[in-house]
């Protein structure tokens, strides 16, 4: 929508032929399917995560460097992370040698990951660009808060629609993001909950 609202702005005369269509999902699908795969996440922690193909521009590899700063905060989360890809063997290496192996998992390819995300606290996008991504939608279905770095979409997908929060577009953000939300989990528990009263 705020790709054509932009563009009827520079050419008010193509009012008639612009339509914003946005992502289609079909939400029953996506309910039923995160039923059929429930999962038990870690007790007594925040737990977070992120689906997406490992690759560079997804920043899967910032968000752990951001876990790895927060410092003895970093116990208080478990970050599983569901997708494959190229930088799969980076990423391990990053877990290695921070020491992360108490707060992350890398989960690999799920043929279903709405388990994960249904029971998840918080669904951390990291990405240096995003257009729309889907999975947006498909956490705000499930309940799922979201935090987003800032791409193109993130303000009016996720924070004008109510849906979370949209970080700085770099490690530090993303620190600074997940700080917040450690620092004050009520905030999590209380989107979560106006969240799930949604239709």
């Amino acid at each position: 929508q705020g790709c054509a609202d932009s563009l009827l702005q520079v050419h008010p005369e193509m009012a008639d032929r612009v339509r914003a269509v946005p992502n289609c999902h079909r939400f029953g699908d996506i309910a039923a399917k995160a039923d059929q795969a429930p999962t038990t996440l870690s007790e007594n922690k925040i737990n977070i995560v992120t689906v997406a193909r490992l690759g560079k521009e997804k920043g899967v590899e910032r968000a752990l460097t951001a876990i790895a700063g927060l410092g003895k905060l970093k116990e208080n989360l478990h970050f599983y992370v569901v997708g494959d890809g190229i930088q799969r063997p980076l990423l391990e290496q990053i877990v290695q040698q921070e020491h992360l192996e108490n707060q992350v998992t890398l989960c690999g390819m799920l043929q279903n990951p709405y388990g994960y995300i249904s029971a998840a606290d918080l669904l951390l996008i990291p990405s240096y660009s995003e257009a729309a991504p889907l999975v947006i939608g498909e956490a705000a279905s499930l309940g799922t808060p979201i935090l987003s770095t800032e791409t193109s979409s993130a303000r009016e997908m996720i924070e004008q629609k109510g849906f979370g929060w949209v970080c700085e577009n770099s490690p530090e953000g993303i620190r600074t993001g997940l700080l917040e939300l450690l620092n004050a989990p009520h905030i999590l528990r209380e989107k979560q909950a106006a969240m799930r009263q949604h239709d």
